[in-house]
């Protein structure tokens, strides 16, 4: 990881690209349904339940990409995975509080939620993968 300091960059360049996307009332859920609305062969209840699904999938693998940028920026920290799930965690928390000042934004906890889950599945492949690849590199000898 020589190019430590560019993953902290884009952690930081993804955070306020997302403080500037959430911050603008376009973001909002009428505006999704609206694009998804050109889907115009699908029920009404379909289109809500893919609403839903879009915007829920890409809290998830938004904050799985923040929390991937900065488990390689703070690599090879002792503290790399939790650090970088409790980062991505409190970024996720402070932007849903965001979202309280902005007209026609709803903060939800389980957007925090699903945020989180998604630090955690990114972070816990990351670090699966280079176990098993430590293994088969290494045998057995590494725990």
């Amino acid at each position: 990881m020589r190019k430590r300091w560019l993953w902290g960059l884009t952690a930081i360049v993804l955070g306020v690209a997302l403080y500037m996307f959430t911050g603008s009332p376009l973001s909002n859920n009428d505006h999704t349904m609206l694009a998804l609305g050109r889907l115009d062969f699908l029920p009404a209840m379909a289109l809500v339940l893919l609403n839903k699904i879009v915007r829920k999938a890409a809290h998830l693998l938004v904050y799985a990409f923040m929390a991937i940028c900065l488990r390689n920026a703070l690599y090879p920290w002792r503290w790399t995975y939790p650090a970088a799930w409790l980062l991505t965690t409190l970024y996720g928390a402070s932007d849903e509080f965001h979202q309280i000042y902005v007209w026609g934004r709803t903060p939800l906890f389980t957007d925090v939620l699903i945020d989180s889950l998604g630090a955690a599945i990114a972070l816990f492949i990351i670090y699966w993968s280079h176990r098993k690849r430590r293994r088969r590199l290494y045998g057995s000898q590494t725990s």
